[in-house]
């Protein structure tokens, strides 16, 4: 149940029994050359993959269930208050144990962590996985665990949309839609945002496909549900997207108007994802003002991008930032910082597996 590897303390600790009686055990298994010790650690492993897997294979459905389940609380004690850095095996434990709940918290962190880095298959996989542990719950249980359904949702079709999948990201968003759409009607200001920020992801899928009007079509559609009054990062975002837009049909000082709506909101937004809105605001001014061949105040922009995106960690959006930077490196004649700057711009795509941004 532990799988091809495992640990002797957590095998002492699924037993119930003394380390002594354990390593009485494990003497005759070792003497069988059924299991083999681990040099330099405390752990051992199964001589070959077919011995676990005969022996799990013998294991009752009930037992099964159990030992999962005691296997999960034991790891899960363990590596307190520092769970996550094995979500992907408590998830695995407590849904082959039933216990769908307690998987779904690990689920989508292990969904998460694959995500942010950028191990996009992974990502997809485990987001799939925990749409179909939803799906298994009782539907009573179905409002309490709409969120996380939607967060998944929303994360699968960002991630399809990165690796250039479209239609099947539009798929992900329509049926997050949906959802959306049925909080929406109550006066629940949470829904609200979410909506919105759902518009502004379909209208990005939209731009990438360079089918700007159906873009602004769903950005108009983000900013009419939100109460402009008050600041907020949906807000910020789907100005940007509007900027990005217009700067793509060549209206740039339009764009420079939203991005100034867009600064003018994401400095009072005083968190990580304000910054990141500002960094991609910043790049969008460095590209409007470069091609309008105003080479100094993009180089500013330009390189304000850069400072943002270090500072929060934001490979996507550095990224971005550097490919812009080589073009105005490039139009002053500075052609070694042009060549630099655009090599780390296609590193950085590469890495996290932008099929648009490499290919553009």
């Amino acid at each position: 149940v532990l799988g091809q590897t495992f640990r002797f303390d957590d095998l002492v600790a699924m037993s119930g029994l003394s380390e002594w009686a354990v390593l009485e055990h494990l003497d005759l298994s070792l003497e069988r050359q059924l299991v083999q010790e681990i040099s330099g650690d405390e752990s051992l492993r199964f001589s070959h993959p077919e011995i676990q897997h005969v022996l799990y294979a013998d294991l009752g459905a009930l037992r099964r269930r159990r030992l999962h389940r005691r296997a999960g609380e034991v790891i899960e004690e363990r590596v307190q208050p520092e769970a996550g850095r094995v979500a992907e095996e408590l998830a695995y434990h407590f849904e082959e144990a039933g216990e769908i709940e307690r998987a779904l918290i690990y689920s989508i962190q292990a969904a998460d962590q694959a995500r942010a880095a950028y191990a996009n298959e992974a990502a997809l996989a485990w987001y799939e996985r925990t749409l179909a542990m939803v799906e298994r719950l009782p539907a009573e249980a179905e409002g309490d665990h709409r969120p996380l359904k939607l967060s998944a949702l929303g994360s699968m079709g960002d991630v399809l949309a990165l690796m250039g999948c479209y239609d099947e990201a539009l798929a992900e968003f329509d049926v997050a839609r949906k959802l959306l759409d049925q909080d929406s009607l109550s006066d629940d200001s949470v829904a609200t945002y979410r909506l919105a920020d759902l518009y502004r992801r379909i209208a990005d899928v939209y731009e990438r496909r360079s089918e700007y009007d159906r873009a602004l079509e769903w950005v108009e559609k983000g900013l009419s549900s939100l109460d402009l009054v008050e600041p907020t990062i949906e807000a910020v975002r789907l100005y940007n997207l509007e900027a990005t837009v217009l700067r793509r049909q060549g209206k740039f000082d339009s764009a420079i108007t939203c991005c100034q709506r867009s600064l003018a909101i994401a400095s009072q937004i005083k968190t990580t994802g304000g910054q990141r809105a500002m960094g991609r605001t910043f790049y969008l001014l460095a590209d409007c003002t470069w091609r309008l061949a105003d080479f100094e105040q993009a180089l500013y922009f330009g390189q304000q991008s850069v400072q943002i995106y270090q500072q929060i960690h934001d490979m996507v959006g550095l990224s971005e930032a550097h490919k812009i930077l080589s073009n105005i490196y490039a139009d002053r004649g500075d052609w070694e910082k042009a060549g630099d700057t655009l090599e780390r711009s296609l590193s950085l795509k590469q890495a996290i597996g932008d099929i648009f941004g490499q290919a553009s």
